[in-house]
């Protein structure tokens, strides 16, 4: 018997390391999907923001230049600005809803959430500045 211990501890050692290897793996790959999600985030919310910025920057150049001619022109700019923003915070807010309804965080012994865009909660905390005038 006691010429076996030796043998069954190196055994266990390798299975011990062969363990940690597969956690650091699975980490690494978790950190991999997190910095994903985090260009996706970026991306999102640069393509919702600029579209409507960029809306709302051309109705005030476009009533600017009407109102000394037609002020009534001013007033519909203001408007469709209006309306403009109004949308955006609505898609802001359903982003927010969308993220909140994902788990809180991640640990790195469970697997992430399926990547569906924005989800982590960088996420959250990111489009919460946003929102909040950051």
């Amino acid at each position: 018997m006691v010429c076996h211990y030796p043998r069954q501890a190196r055994r266990e050692r390798t299975l011990g390391l062969a363990r940690r290897y597969r956690i650091h793996a699975r980490t690494r790959e978790h950190d991999q999907v997190r910095l994903v999600e985090r260009a996706q985030l970026a991306r999102d919310l640069h393509d919702t923001v600029a579209h409507h910025v960029s809306a709302i920057a051309i109705r005030a150049q476009a009533g600017l230049a009407a109102a000394p001619a037609r002020p009534e022109a001013a007033t519909d700019a203001l408007r469709l600005i209006e309306a403009e923003a109004s949308r955006v915070l609505a898609e802001m807010r359903a982003m927010v809803r969308v993220l909140r309804e994902e788990p809180a965080a991640y640990d790195s012994t469970s697997p992430p959430a399926p990547s569906t865009g924005l989800r982590t909660p960088l996420a959250v905390m990111m489009i919460d500045r946003v929102y909040a005038g950051w």
